[in-house]
Parts: structure tokens; C-alpha cells; sequence
């Protein structure tokens, strides 16, 4: 990948490797070792040693963009920030500094007043949708539509919990940031999905929202098999579920568009 995106092949490289399970003791302090291994990395790469201060001003401009962030989820709970608008400025947070991305999106939040239509509220889940492959989003605005929430990673998930600073030395500054991301990780795997579907279903159940739309990008497995848990508990509580499994190309559009347009007729029925 280093040589197709022509990067010079001798550019330093360091492996994460990511436990797989959420609940387990043996996973955090593997996954505090990966992180205190990153910081020794990126210190010797950049000849700066973080300091406690440094961590600290970093965990503060983490939280006020968090806080901000969060206003924008409230607004589209509300029904007021369109799916579109929602993931491009969730995705712009990848492309500028943190510190002016906050401001840009705390200067935005006042222009989105205008309140959707009660009808055809739908949560989205499942694998993750980046600029500029907004295909899904623009189909579900024509079918009618409207995605006041969703749990993927590059949306709603794009910050982790509040980090939970009990100690305030050095180490536990890095032990808190890790188990933050730890802990606040929801993405699917082969061995622990339980808490992950059960936010899910938590964040659809007595709420407004009709129907949830599982996304599926082909060869995403854990995404595609997580739908077998899924549906059948929505259902049952009285929502409508659809798994729509798609790729980058727009060739498969008109019958995507079939579909959801069926679903939302299948939503204003209820």
C-alpha cells in the first residue's frame, strides 16, 4: 500500500495490533502496552518527548471538540442536520487540526434550524461511509429518508467516551487515554459483539425512529454476519429492518434506490 500511494518504502512503519475482545483484563493491558509503544514511536520520530502538560492540553482539546461534536448529535436527533451535512463535517474532522475543526463546527451549529419530517426516521449501522462514496446517504434522501443516528465509526463513533482521569501522573494520563479507546471501541469482531448490539438496540427502542438500514460493504464480514443477531430482536420490538450490501460503484444505485423507497412505504405503515 506504501508503494502504490508512492511513499518512500524506507518510511518508518509501526504495527498496532488490536485485541479483539472488550471485556477481558488481558486485552486492556495489552492494549496499554500498544499504546505507551506508539508514544515511544512517535517520540523518537519526532525528537520531542511528551510531556504531562502536553498530554493534558491534548485531553482538553479532545474534550471540547467531544462537547461540540456532541451538540451536532442532539441537533440531528432533533431531525435538523441532514444525513449528508452530518458525515461530511464528521468526515472533514480527519482533514484539518482538531483545534479548528471545533471552531468551524461550533460556527455551523446555529445555521441548522430547519426540523425534519416526523415520518421515516431511520438509524443507520454497520461498515463505515467516507467522502467522497456519500452514494447510500444521497439515495436515502431521495427515497425520503431521513438518519437521525447511526453507531458507525466514521459519524457518530468518531470521538471515544470522555477520558476518566483518576490518576494524575504521567501513566495514568496514558492508562486512562487507552482505556478510553478501549472501552469506547464498538466496532464489530469475531468474539465480542454483545455490547455493540446492544447499543444498537438501545439507541432505537423508544425513540421515534421506525426502522434501522444495516450497510454492508462487500467483504466486510463482521459487519455482514452481525446482521444475523440483529434483525430478528428489531423486529421483534416492532421495527422495521433492512441490509442493504453494496460496494464504491454506482452501477447497483437504481436498485438500492427500489428497495429503501419500498422500506420507507413499509415505515409509514406502522
Amino acid at each position: 500500500m506504501m508503494g502504490l500511494c508512492g511513499l518512500d518504502m524506507s518510511t518508518p512503519l509501526h504495527w498496532l495490533e488490536l485485541p479483539h475482545l472488550k471485556n477481558s483484563a488481558r486485552a486492556g493491558e495489552r492494549w496499554l502496552a500498544e499504546v505507551a509503544g506508539l508514544k515511544d514511536f512517535l517520540a523518537g520520530l519526532s525528537g520531542r518527548k511528551p510531556t504531562r502538560k502536553m498530554l493534558l492540553d491534548s485531553l482538553t482539546t479532545f474534550q471540547q471538540a467531544r462537547q461540540t461534536f456532541s451538540r451536532l448529535i442532539e441537533a440531528r436527533r432533533a431531525g435538523r442536520v441532514p444525513a449528508v451535512w452530518f458525515f461530511l463535517i464528521a468526515n472533514s474532522f480527519f482533514l484539518d487540526r482538531i483545534e479548528r475543526w471545533t471552531a468551524a463546527l461550533d460556527a455551523a451549529l446555529p445555521t441548522f434550524q430547519t426540523q425534519a419530517k416526523a415520518a421515516g426516521l431511520v438509524f443507520l449501522a454497520g461498515s463505515p461511509i467516507y467522502f467522497p462514496n456519500f452514494k447510500l446517504l444521497h439515495l436515502l434522501e431521495v427515497a425520503g429518508l431521513t438518519v437521525t443516528g447511526d453507531d458507525l465509526c466514521s459519524s457518530e463513533r468518531l470521538l471515544p467516551a470522555q477520558v476518566t482521569m483518576d490518576d494524575p501522573t504521567d501513566f495514568g494520563l496514558l492508562r486512562a487515554l487507552a482505556e478510553s479507546y478501549h472501552q469506547g471501541c464498538l466496532c464489530p469482531t469475531f468474539g465480542d459483539n454483545g455490547r455493540r448490539l446492544n447499543n444498537i438496540r438501545g439507541a432505537v427502542l423508544g425513540t421515534t425512529i421506525k426502522g434501522v438500514i444495516l450497510h454492508v460493504l462487500k467483504g466486510c464480514h463482521p459487519y455482514d454476519l452481525e446482521s444475523l443477531t440483529l434483525e430478528e430482536p428489531l423486529k421483534r420490538a416492532g421495527l422495521k429492518f433492512i441490509r442493504l450490501e453494496t460496494d464504491y460503484a454506482a452501477e447497483d444505485g437504481r436498485n438500492l434506490l427500489t428497495r429503501l423507497e419500498a422500506f420507507g412505504n413499509n415505515l409509514e405503515n406502522l
